[in-house]
C-alpha cells in the first residue's frame, strides 16, 4: 500500500531531528517525535481498516512477518512506533514533555523508560513516578541512567524475554556456521582438499547454490536437494541450509542474517564452489 501523503508529511520532521540530534536540548528532539506522531495518528484516523502494525511494516519494511517484505525507507518501525507512542503519552496527559523532561540530557534512557508512562501494567504513579522523573532529568551519565532504568525494569516489569529472544534461539545455529565456515576456509586457504575428495562434486556445487540463495529471498532455489556429506563441516552447513528452508517463512532466514552477515555467507558459498571446481572429477 502507498502511503506518500504520510512519508510527504513526516519526512521534513524527521530530517530536522536527525540534521539537530545532539545540537538541540533533547526535550526539543522528543517534540519532533511527538509532531511525526500526530501525523501518523491523523493518518490513521482516516484510514480505520490500517493497523498500526501494518502501516509502519508497509512504510519501512524488512518485516518479520510470514510476507517477505523488501526495506521501503529508511525510518525504522521501531522509531514510528516510538514517536506515535510519544504522541499519545502526550495526547493523554501521560506525559508533558516539555514540562516533565526539560532537562534531560539523552534520549536514550527515556527510551527505556517509555512503559512506566503509557503502559497500563507498568505506569508509575504519584512518588514514583516522580521519582523517575527526577532519575531521567539529573544530569547523569546517560550509560549510567540507562542502567538504572533497566533496573526499574527488573524491579517493576520483570522483562525476562527481551526482543531478541527468537535470535537467540538461533545460537546453536551460528556457532556451528561459525565453526564449520573457518575448517572450510582454513582447508581452502591451505589447498588442503583431502577432507572433499570422497564428495560427489555436483552436491558440493548444489550447496554452494543454496547458501548463494541464502543471502538473499529473490534467488530462485534450486530444484534438487542436497545430498548428506561425509565431510562433517559441509554435512553441518548442509544441515543449517535444511533447517532454514524447511519451510516457507523466510523470517527465520532474515533473523539468520542478522546474526551472519550477509558477506560472510556469500564468501563461504565462493569457498565451497571453488573447492568445487579445484576437484578432478
Amino acid at each position: 500500500m502507498n502511503h506518500n501523503k504520510l512519508n510527504q508529511q513526516i519526512y521534513p520532521i524527521y530530517g530536522e531531528y536527525k540534521k539537530t540530534l545532539n545540537i538541540i536540548k533533547p526535550f526539543k528532539s522528543l517534540k519532533l517525535w511527538s509532531n511525526i506522531g500526530e501525523y501518523i495518528d491523523q493518518y490513521l484516523v482516516e484510514n480505520p481498516g490500517l493497523t498500526k502494525s501494518k502501516l509502519f511494516r508497509d512504510m519501512y519494511g524488512k518485516a518479520e512477518g510470514a510476507e517477505n517484505i523488501e526495506k521501503r525507507g529508511y525510518i525504522s518501525r521501531e522509531f514510528l512506533q516510538r514517536a506515535h507512542r510519544v504522541y499519545l503519552m502526550e495526547l493523554n496527559n501521560q506525559l508533558d514533555i516539555a514540562e516533565d523532561l526539560s532537562s534531560i540530557n539523552a534520549l536514550g534512557p527515556f527510551r527505556e523508560a517509555m512503559p512506566f508512562f503509557d503502559n497500563k501494567k507498568y505506569i508509575l504513579k504519584g512518588e514514583e513516578r516522580q521519582n523517575l522523573l527526577d532519575l531521567l532529568n539529573s544530569g547523569d551519565n546517560s550509560s549510567d541512567l540507562v542502567n538504572k532504568v533497566k533496573s526499574l525494569q527488573k524491579k517493576y516489569i520483570n522483562i525476562s524475554n527481551p526482543r531478541t529472544q527468537r535470535l537467540n534461539d538461533l545460537k546453536g545455529e551460528v556457532q556451528i556456521f561459525i565453526d564449520s565456515y573457518n575448517n572450510i576456509f582454513n582447508n581452502y586457504k591451505s589447498n588442503n582438499y583431502d577432507p572433499y575428495r570422497a564428495e560427489d562434486k555436483d552436491n558440493i556445487i548444489l550447496l554452494s547454490k543454496y547458501l548463494q540463495c541464502l543471502t538473499a529471498e529473490d534467488f530462485v532455489i534450486p530444484e534438487y536437494r542436497i545430498n548428506n556429506f561425509q565431510d562433517k563441516d559441509m554435512d553441518n552447513i548442509k544441515g543449517i541450509v535444511d533447517f532454514l528452508y524447511k519451510n516457507k517463512d523466510a523470517k527465520i532466514r532474515r533473523r539468520f542474517r542478522r546474526l551472519i552477515p550477509i558477506a560472510r555467507i556469500r564468501q563461504l558459498s565462493t569457498y565451497i564452489y571453488s573447492i568445487a571446481k579445484d576437484l578432478k572429477k
